[in-house]
C-alpha cells in the first residue's frame, strides 16, 4: 500500500463486506476518485482532511444498465485492464471462505469450477 500511495487517478471500489473504505484514499493521486459500488452495512469513516488536501473524492454509483456495462468492458479491453482470477473447485470453498472472513484484502477474485467440481 505505501509503495502505491498517491499512484491511482481513480478507483472502482466493488467490496459488499464490511471494510474501511479510509484505508484506500491513500492510493489516491492529486484529484482521484473512489466510486463506490458495493453496498455495505456499515458507514465509512473518512476524515476531510484525507480528502481535501489533495482534491480528492468519494462518488457513488448503482450499477449500470447494458451500455454503461459495455462501455466499461470497452475501456478495459482498450487499456488492457484484467482481474486476477484463481479459479478453485469445490474442495477448497472452505479455504477461501476461511481466507476471505479471517482477512478480507484479496486481491484475487475466486471463480467456482462448477464442471470439473463434481463429486
Amino acid at each position: 500500500m505505501k509503495a502505491a500511495a498517491g499512484s491511482l487517478d481513480l478507483i472502482l471500489n466493488t467490496i459488499s463486506a464490511d471494510h474501511q473504505l479510509s484505508k484506500y484514499i491513500p492510493l489516491l493521486d492529486m484529484d482521484g476518485t473512489v466510486v463506490q459500488l458495493g453496498i455495505v452495512t456499515t458507514p465509512h469513516e473518512i476524515r476531510n482532511f484525507d480528502l481535501i488536501g489533495k482534491r480528492k473524492s468519494i462518488a457513488g454509483s448503482l450499477i449500470g444498465g447494458i451500455s454503461e456495462t459495455q462501455d466499461c468492458i470497452n475501456f478495459c479491453a482498450e487499456k488492457n485492464i484484467q482481474p486476477q482470477l484463481e479459479i478453485i473447485k469445490s474442495d477448497r470453498l472452505d479455504e477461501v471462505f476461511k481466507r476471505l472472513t479471517t482477512k478480507n484484502d484479496q486481491v484475487v477474485r475466486f471463480v467456482l469450477d462448477c464442471q470439473n467440481s463434481k463429486q
